[in-house]
């Protein structure tokens, strides 16, 4: 979901009491990526930019850790390696394999083959989750083919947190949870349940 490209998800966002820092991975939107690419480096990026906005942000607001799609492993990543104040997992998946899978049509795997790096096979959720004991808020859409809500429920049980939740978005699609009015009231139902 590249900045660029969701100006009405921006704006719903911006209603939420919490603060917002939206980036793009390095070679998506707007970006530019780098010459060697690695899950390392956007991992590193990750704890970067958490830094900066930790030391940035209004501290009497919370700021919370979204991670939607892919992005939910790298937010999963960011919550085990600092203090966070709550971390939200969109569209997530466990494994990396799977999520693939679901994005490559069936009928095409006769033809087509994929080799992935072996970064990109260690990117599994569940054992990170395992540890997390923060906040903790899964949303998928209803109509999510992608990660589809079995993943997510999975997630939330393997989940050590004891503030957990999960809301399915109706007629929500993979990419399409934040668009609905119904995801932000739930989203400031989830902020509510610890900042209070």
């Amino acid at each position: 979901m590249p900045v660029s490209e969701n100006n009405s998800v921006i704006h719903r966002l911006g209603k939420l009491p919490a603060n917002i820092l939206w980036l793009d991975y390095q070679g998506v939107g707007a970006s530019d990526k780098a010459k060697d690419l690695s899950i390392n480096a956007i991992k590193q990026d990750a704890l970067t930019q958490f830094d900066y906005v930790a030391s940035a942000f209004d501290a009497s607001i919370p700021t919370i850790v979204h991670g939607r799609g892919i992005g939910s492993y790298f937010a999963s990543y960011v919550a085990a390696n600092r203090k966070i104040d709550a971390l939200v997992l969109d569209g997530a998946f466990n494994n990396i394999s799977d999520l693939i899978a679901n994005m490559v049509p069936g009928f095409s795997n006769s033809f087509t083959n994929m080799k992935l790096h072996d970064e990109v096979h260690s990117m599994q959720i569940a054992p990170i989750l395992r540890h997390y004991e923060g906040p903790l808020w899964l949303v998928v859409g209803e109509e999510d083919k992608i990660t589809p809500y079995p993943i997510s429920q999975q997630l939330l049980e393997d989940a050590s947190s004891s503030e957990k939740y999960i809301s399915v978005i109706p007629g929500a699609t993979h990419n399409a949870t934040l668009k609905s009015d119904y995801a932000i009231q739930e989203y400031k139902q989830f902020l509510a349940r610890f900042t209070q």
